[in-house]
């Protein structure tokens, strides 16, 4: 018996010491073929893409934007540095090593847009039922710090988060000229559009700071359906405080503006979650 537990005890220490010698580990490749097909896979390690978001910045600072996209589900961010050799040219090269670089708390939605005026991308993300930012103050890395956690705005008189839910793509753009971002946004209990104007030119002289005033309860005049997949034109709502009715519409909508017939104004592309199709309502303004 006594022979038998020293035998076993021995091959239990000659077992540890060549595990000792033997140190295993992984290393996490992104550059092993895939195929499908008999065809090479162009990204097969980026992982699923579900609901995405896509934005534009210089991740290498080689001056040739990359693209950024935002994977909703499961909150991922996924680099992709331009490789193209010309303007003909397109080539995307997924590049992990620069996601640990944005802020791990990025939600809901995600936009890349230079709010003073830098030449760097900062962040907008969804915040505390609004909207937060992070200032891009790159060097030679890329690096982000937070500027506010909630941002405000001017109901009327007194200043208090600026209301958006984590299901809308809301719009920040420059939308009167004046150099300065604006936002538009969905009530979380209406149909129609809030219209929130950057006060920063007009107290400060530039466009350091994110100080809106909400000006427009039914921007664009229009609005969308409690119960349907339609969008009503001419909807003046008279600018109401509340311009709401007892049914609330659905979270979930995506605002892209754009000049899609080239007469210098914007238009909108409107989107739900719970349809397949966009709206595309020109601005006859």
């Amino acid at each position: 018996m006594l022979k038998k537990t020293i035998t076993t005890l021995l091959t239990w220490i000659v077992i540890s010491t060549s595990a000792q010698v033997h140190d295993y580990g992984f290393i996490k490749s992104n550059t092993i073929p895939v195929f499908h097909n008999n065809s090479a896979l162009l990204h097969p390690w980026a992982g699923g893409m579900n609901n995405i978001q896509f934005a534009e910045m210089d991740l290498d600072f080689d001056g040739v934007k990359d693209i950024v996209a935002f994977e909703v589900h499961g909150r991922r961010i996924l680099p992709f540095l331009n490789k193209s050799k010309s303007a003909n040219e397109i080539n995307y090269v997924y590049s992990p090593e620069y996601a640990h670089l944005f802020p791990d708390d990025i939600h809901g939605f995600f936009q890349l847009i230079d709010f003073n005026n830098d030449g760097k991308e900062d962040i907008f993300t969804y915040g505390i039922a609004g909207i937060k930012v992070y200032k891009n103050v790159s060097d030679t890395e890329l690096k982000f710090v937070e500027f506010t956690d909630q941002v405000t705005s001017i109901y009327y008189e007194n200043y208090i988060n600026l209301f958006c839910t984590e299901g809308d793509y809301i719009v920040i753009k420059d939308m009167d000229g004046d150099g300065d971002l604006d936002i538009l946004a969905f009530w979380a209990l209406g149909k129609y559009v809030d219209f929130h104007k950057n006060m920063s030119v007009e107290k400060y002289g530039n466009t350091e700071h994110l100080d809106f005033k909400l000006v427009e309860r039914c921007w664009g005049y229009f609005s969308e359906s409690e119960e349907g997949n339609t969008i009503t034109l001419n909807d003046y709502c008279d600018n109401i405080k509340q311009p709401y009715s007892k049914q609330h519409r659905h979270t979930g909508s995506t605002m892209l503006m754009l000049d899609e017939n080239g007469s210098g104004l914007y238009d909108m592309l409107l989107g739900d979650m719970d349809y397949p199709n966009l709206f595309l309502l020109r601005n006859g303004g």
